[in-house]
Formats: C-alpha cells, structure tokens, sequence
C-alpha cells in the first residue's frame, strides 16, 4: 500500500484471520495505516461497510452462511462490548472477578490496544523487510500476549489453534480485564471424569492439584 500511491485500502489475510486496513495521509507527509472493518464496495463509504442496510444482506444459505461466518472476526469492540455482553443495567462485568465497567471504558482501551499493536507491526516490517507469513504470524502471536483485549475466550484458543470462525464465536467471549487473562494460562485444562458417561471440563494446575 505504501508503495502504490493511489491505493486507498488493502488487505491482509493467511487463509484464516483476514485484516482491512485504510491509507491515511499524515501532517508530516508520510502513511499510516489504520485497521477497519471492512472494505467499501463501489459507490459506498466506510460507514457504510462498517453497517450494511438490509437490502445489502445475503441469504444465510449454503456458501452465504458459511462465507458469513468466515468474515466474523476476533474483534470484540464491535460486538462483544457495545452489545452481546452487556447486562441489563447497561454495564459489562468481568467474568472473573465480577467488577462492573462501562462499555466504553472497554472500548477505547482495546481501540488503544490496537493502534499499539499496529504500530509495532510497521515498525517491524520495516525492520525486517523480508519477513516471511510464519515469522509475521509468530511476531503477531507475540503482539496478542503482551497486548491482549479486555475479552477472554472461555473456550481456550489452543484447542482450535487460534482459527476462524471459532475464534470470533461470540457464544464464548466474555468481557475480562486484560490483567487477569494471565491467570488461568497459568494451569493446564483437562477433563474430569465424575461418574460413568459424563464429562465436565475443569482446571488442574501444574503441579497436579485440583482447583
């Protein structure tokens, strides 16, 4: 993108997670590259990509269903926040330690979380020019732990590999601080058999002691 001077959008994807970024002239004369939701269609603004009309929608039939998924990303400032975890008070609560927060409050801090983690990513990619997909794909792995949202997945990433659709299934993402999502990486995550036929996820730690 900073090398084709009228390209206004681009995207990046590894068959799995799929990014849209938007050109922006700097005061300075230089690039930046900021992250949207999703690229304008002819004749459309980014306002409208980023909230389609009904006569827009597709059919949730068939390749429409499954591609409508597809394109359902990890990102709970869109969903999670603003609607699909807050209570009826308006407010969201963490899932571990019930702390109350307002939406918003969420909402610019992982907005902030992201302009950081973009920020790096240029920064390396101009250090590191000739950096292959496995080593983009590490660094930003690296980027996710040092720089988590305030949203947890109560299914663990690991058991999809960090995928797509799964890993933006809003049925397991809940609103938690970013300082306590270290604490269950913490113990390993097991199955514990209770009676014949009947399984129940639990947590052991590491030293092999139930929780």
């Amino acid at each position: 993108m900073a090398a084709c001077l009228n390209a206004r959008y681009g995207l990046w994807t590894n068959g799995d997670d799929r990014f849209c970024f938007a050109k922006r002239g700097t005061e300075q004369g230089g690039w930046t590259f900021e992250e949207i939701v999703e690229i304008p269609g002819a004749g459309q603004t980014e306002t409208d990509a980023q909230r389609p009309k009904r006569k827009d929608l597709k059919a949730a039939t068939a390749d429409n269903l499954l591609f409508a998924f597809r394109r359902c990303p990890y990102k709970p400032v869109e969903r999670v926040y603003p609607w699909v975890d807050l209570h009826p008070d308006g407010r969201l609560r963490s899932i571990y330690s019930g702390k109350s927060f307002d939406a918003e409050e969420f909402i610019r801090a992982d907005a902030e979380i992201a302009r950081q983690r973009s920020a790096r990513l240029q920064e390396l990619t101009r250090r590191e020019s000739t950096l292959g997909p496995r080593e983009y794909e590490a660094a930003f792995d690296t980027l996710e732990r040092e720089l988590p949202f305030n949203c947890e997945h109560v299914v663990p990433q690991s058991w999809f590999s960090k995928r797509e659709p799964m890993r933006g299934d809003l049925h397991h993402l809940f609103a938690c601080e970013s300082s306590l999502q270290r604490v269950p990486r913490q113990h390993a995550v097991c199955r514990l058999r209770r009676r014949p036929g009947a399984t129940d996820v639990g947590l052991r730690s590491q030293r092999g002691a139930g929780l």
